[in-house]
Formats: structure tokens, sequence, C-alpha cells
């Protein structure tokens, strides 16, 4: 098992829905 591959992943997963959330949220303010 590579670790360090998995927390890259994992952390390039958290920034994805960190984005897909603050864009739902700005979306909300907007709207």
């Amino acid at each position: 098992v590579d670790i360090a591959a998995d927390a890259e992943r994992n952390i390039s997963q958290l920034k994805k829905w960190g984005y897909l959330a603050s864009g739902s949220l700005l979306r909300r303010a907007v709207g």
C-alpha cells in the first residue's frame, strides 16, 4: 500500500468537494 499516493488522492478529493461546497454556498448566497 502506497500511503503517500493514497493521502494525495484523499487530499485532491477533499479539495474537489471543498470547491463544490463553496460553489453551492456562493450560488445560494447570490441566488
